[in-house]
Formats: C-alpha cells, structure tokens, sequence
C-alpha cells in the first residue's frame, strides 16, 4: 500500500468524500483548505 499526497490538479476521490459529508460545497472548501491523501494498492485507490 502507498499512500501519497494528491496534487490539486487531480480530481478527489468525491464518491468517498461524500460518504462523510454529503456537501459538495463543504467538500469543495475542505479541498481548498487543507491537504488530500490517498492510499493506492497496485496503483488503484
């Protein structure tokens, strides 16, 4: 397993998002003002 920062050019993982908050507008300002990671297992996350 790695898990890696996402580069703000990446689109997020939303449907996992969602499912703790079902705001894309909440979601849209946790992505702006913080940091994303993902954990990928042979390249799928």
């Amino acid at each position: 397993m790695k898990i890696r920062k996402i580069d703000h050019s990446e689109p997020p993982p939303m449907n996992l998002l969602l499912l703790a908050d079902p705001s894309i507008e909440f979601i849209e300002d946790y992505l702006n003002r913080g940091e994303t990671y993902i954990a990928e297992i042979n390249g799928a996350a």
